[in-house]
């Protein structure tokens, strides 16, 4: 959330794409300025009636454009979800089967993020502020993104699970080198007053784990510059 905001604060210009909304904390939290527009996107069934009351009542709903769907690297009708009707947190695509007795599975239509934007019908000439949080399908969400090269400046924060993304037939070092093309990235630290550490590497990125799984936030940067001045950074050591 805190990245959320100070970046939605810091480029008046700017998309917003919100991956993995949930109730919508962090898209619904800013007031957006005239030329910022914000996409909220959430596969969970039970949470679109949420995010279509608060987009309702925000004084700012004629830019925040609330998308149901399950993001992934193709366009398909049906792919199956896992989720739980009780518990917001959790959903997946990556399961095979429900892991607890409240657990459902349903077929939701799977778009990519490039679909989204364009449904949209949003200005892409600006910069890119995203948060990506869907249970391991972060990989084939990004692959589903190749407007991403378009945009003249972006930066996000991802969650990065090493498990998760392997649950989804995905490998997390390649992944992981697959962002190195197009950002910069850095750890997040667990605690929040500390400076972010950049990773060159994926052994960078896994340093200090306790074992060969391991779940953090990723920052993601297309130039330096871009990293508001409440976001130090410290070099790997």
């Amino acid at each position: 959330m805190s990245f959320w905001l100070t970046h939605a604060d810091a480029f008046q210009d700017a998309l917003l794409l919100d991956v993995g909304a949930n109730y919508g904390e962090c898209a619904f939290m800013p007031r957006y300025g005239e030329r910022q527009d914000c996409i909220p996107v959430e596969a969970n069934p039970t949470l679109l009636p949420h995010l279509e009351r608060s987009c309702a009542a925000h004084p700012d709903k004629t830019r925040i454009h609330v998308t149901s769907a399950l993001v992934g690297d193709t366009e398909v009708a049906e792919v199956p979800f896992t989720y739980s009707p009780s518990w917001t947190g959790g959903g997946s695509a990556c399961q095979t089967k429900p892991d607890g007795d409240d657990m459902v599975t349903v077929d939701l239509q799977q778009k990519t993020i490039d679909q989204i934007i364009k449904d949209a019908g949003v200005d892409t000439d600006r910069t890119l502020i995203f948060k990506m949080d869907v249970e391991g399908y972060e990989c084939k969400a990004l692959r589903g993104f190749d407007t991403l090269s378009t945009f003249p400046r972006s930066l996000g924060i991802i969650e990065f699970d090493t498990a998760m993304v392997s649950r989804s037939g995905e490998k997390p070092r390649a992944f992981f080198e697959s962002l190195l093309v197009h950002f910069t990235a850095f750890r997040v630290p667990k605690r929040a007053e500390q400076p972010l550490i950049m990773a060159s590497s994926f052994a960078e990125l896994a340093k200090g784990a306790p074992d060969s799984d391991f779940h953090c936030d990723v920052v993601l940067v297309s130039e330096l510059a871009l990293l508001s001045g409440e976001w130090s950074i410290r070099e790997s050591s």
